[in-house]
């Protein structure tokens, strides 16, 4: 009698054994649904000043269906890399980047710049003579 009960008790062992690995391995792949989407922005850093009328957003995204800078879509790479470059007036201005996963969840980063006009002596000396000569 003891020769049956080993079997089903190594029976029983391996489902629960296979159920336990299938729960696993379900867990594991859905973690990225669970944590819905995720975005990074590597540049520019937050509340940084440049001095270029062109800036360059890059970033990672994952999980995602779709992107937006500034409200307008823009597209990741296959490994969900972005890299899209914006003209900024001089300034504060403010870059708004949002993601939606499929099931409608979305992310929002919003990064802060001030682009600061840096012109030169020469500059400066042309516009005062522009403004005095446009005074009389």
């Amino acid at each position: 009698m003891t020769i049956p009960s080993t079997k089903k008790t190594v029976r029983r062992a391996l489902v629960v054994l296979t159920f336990l690995t299938l729960c696993g391995y379900v867990g594991f792949q859905s973690k990225d649904l669970i944590a819905g989407p995720v975005l990074m922005v590597e540049e520019p850093v937050n509340g940084s000043t440049v001095y270029s009328d062109k800036i360059e957003i890059t970033g990672q995204a994952q999980n995602i269906s779709y992107i937006y800078l500034n409200g307008r879509q823009i597209f990741t790479n296959t490994e969900g890399q972005f890299r899209e470059t914006l003209i900024l007036k001089p300034g504060y201005s403010i870059i708004n980047l949002s993601a939606k996963d499929k099931f409608g969840r979305e992310t929002q980063k919003i990064v802060h710049i001030v682009r600061d006009v840096d012109i030169s002596i020469e500059e400066t000396i042309a516009l005062s003579t522009t403004t005095i000569n446009n005074s009389y």
